[in-house]
C-alpha cells in the first residue's frame, strides 16, 4: 500500500504470531500514565478536605508504582513520595 504525501505506514502493534508486541504494552502503558495523571488533576480540583490524606497516600502509591518500574535497584526517597504540595 502507498501511504499518501510520503508519511510511513502506522506501526504494527501486533507480532508476526498475531500476540500484542512491545509496542502495544508501552502505548498502553503510557495511556495510563497519561489518564491517572488527569484523574489527579480533577481530584485535585475539587479537593474535599476530608479526602487529602487518601489522594496523599494514593500520589505515594503512583509514584512508587511507576518509579518502582523505572528502576528497581533505586530506593524511592521519602522526599521523591512527598505530596505534591510538599515539592
Amino acid at each position: 500500500m502507498k501511504w499518501m504525501f510520503g508519511a510511513s505506514p502506522p506501526p504494527n502493534l501486533l507480532n508476526d504470531d498475531g500476540s500484542a508486541s512491545m509496542a502495544t504494552a508501552l502505548m498502553t502503558s503510557h495511556y495510563a500514565f497519561r489518564r491517572d495523571l488527569a484523574r489527579f488533576t480533577t481530584a485535585l480540583a475539587s479537593l474535599d478536605p476530608s479526602r487529602v490524606e487518601a489522594v496523599r497516600e494514593e500520589w505515594r502509591s503512583y509514584h512508587e508504582h511507576l518509579h518502582g518500574h523505572m528502576s528497581r535497584r533505586t530506593p524511592v526517597s521519602s522526599r521523591a513520595c512527598a505530596s505534591p504540595s510538599a515539592t
